[in-house]
């Protein structure tokens, strides 16, 4: 029973922390906040370059952002 209590916390846990993440994206301006919904959609970095007409070192770098916001605690 409280392995599955700890399951659920950190369910919610996760679930917060996603929805603090969504919202922040959209707070930034949009040739930023689409870099990471793509990201988080699934698209590779060459893919995300493509669609959006920059160069693969900014979407590495706007990816970096997200991923340290991510796995912030």
């Amino acid at each position: 029973i409280e392995y599955a209590k700890v399951c659920v916390d950190d369910n919610r846990r996760a679930e917060y922390i996603d929805k603090f993440i969504y919202k922040a994206i959209n707070n930034l301006p949009h040739e930023m906040s689409a870099v990471f919904y793509l990201y988080l959609k699934g698209y590779a970095y060459e893919e995300i370059a493509h669609l959006m007409s920059i160069p693969l070192g900014t979407v590495k770098s706007r990816i970096f952002c997200l991923q340290l916001l991510e796995h912030m605690d």
